[in-house]
């Protein structure tokens, strides 16, 4: 995946210099071995990090060293799901990246032995971790820590939303929007794209618009579904823009959408683009599957949650039933105390000085 992402940068003109593993590898040992000299305990966050090189330190520093690996997410669902004809973006276009995973898959189960803590994102991949991987009792190193959002990021502004519909002739439009991006086919980006044009055809939401913020390497996945479905030009912006900018795109907006099935993939799940749309105040359009958010959505009665995304007549008379009790700056307060970065900053803390004072 990391060799598809840095081509894709490169045909766009971006200057990519790839560090060689192995240099990377002795400047981390070299670096850590210095800290673990100076320092009685070290204790590292690994994120996105091969955990590699600290199997030899461990065995140098057992008891000085410390490092928690983190789990987004869980391989041998993803590539169940990735497998399933009806999600290919076409015949063999994940056949690569799943091999990778396959591969992946086995690394983490020697990296989850070896760890002296784990971080999760939801409390369902925390039990199905349990369950599949007895042999290593991680009932108490899995540490559930979501992924979180910057509060500071986004939040509703009624002044930015006035300033964007302009700049982009929203005006009199009910915008929907999709952030993110669309390779993997859990995003559901056809599926998306066939309820904006279903909503349109019902008059569900008056004059519906879609804008679609989607990473640079996946327009012209997105392109060719827009083509099949046969919409219109005018019914729809596909752009990307600076983060900095996300915040006033969902300004904006009236309605997120973000569809996931019912599978385990899914239920294990943490998007903080959900928490993000609900940070900013909009309404969203998703469903009853995903992780920690789908629970405490339907429990906080905001958003609109589908059973099943392929539903149509569901979908319509979820729409029609709708209606909002809550303003943006409530909704926005919730999402904040409840799915944001700020939100999880004690417990991380706290884990990482629990690691610190245990002996051995």
């Amino acid at each position: 995946l990391q060799k598809i992402l840095v081509d894709n940068y490169r045909k766009q003109g971006v200057t990519i210099f790839v560090v060689p593993r192995l240099a990377k590898r002795i400047y981390t040992l070299l670096y850590f071995t210095y800290l673990l000299l100076s320092y009685q305990k070290v204790v590292v966050h690994l994120r996105k990090q091969s955990p590699q090189p600290f199997y030899l330190l461990k065995k140098i520093f057992p008891f000085r060293l410390k490092y928690i690996i983190e789990i987004e997410g869980d391989f041998e669902s993803e590539i169940e799901y990735l497998l399933e004809s009806k999600n290919k973006y076409k015949d063999g276009f994940y056949d690569d990246l799943i091999e990778g995973m396959k591969k992946s898959a086995t690394v983490l189960e020697k990296q989850l032995g070896n760890a002296d803590g784990v971080f999760a994102i939801t409390k369902e991949l925390k039990q199905l971790f349990i369950d599949r991987y007895t042999k290593f009792n991680l009932k108490d190193k899995i540490h559930v820590i979501p992924t979180g959002f910057d509060s500071n990021k986004f939040y509703p502004d009624s002044e930015l939303r006035i300033r964007y519909r302009k700049k982009y002739h929203l005006e009199g439009k009910f915008v929907m929007i999709f952030t993110g991006n669309a390779f993997y086919s859990w995003q559901n980006i056809k599926r998306s794209l066939e309820l904006f044009k279903l909503i349109k055809k019902e008059s569900l939401l008056g004059e519906v618009f879609f804008l679609l913020l989607i990473s640079k390497q996946d327009h012209y996945i997105v392109e060719n579904f827009i083509k099949k479905l046969r919409i219109d030009k005018s019914d729809y912006l596909l752009t990307n823009v600076a983060h900095k900018e996300v915040n006033g795109m969902l300004n904006a907006s009236d309605m997120a959408i973000l569809l996931r099935e019912n599978h385990t993939l899914n239920k294990v799940a943490s998007p903080g683009k959900l928490g993000e749309y609900l940070s900013s105040g909009i309404d969203v359009l998703t469903t009853k599957h995903i992780g920690d958010y789908s629970e405490k959505m339907e429990k906080y009665n905001t958003g609109i949650l589908i059973d099943n995304i392929f539903d149509d007549i569901e979908v319509i008379k979820k729409i029609k039933s709708f209606g909002r009790d809550k303003s943006k700056k409530e909704v926005s307060k919730w999402a904040v105390e409840n799915f944001s970065s700020q939100s999880y900053k004690k417990k991380y803390i706290d884990t990482l000085n629990s690691l610190t004072k245990d002996k051995g």
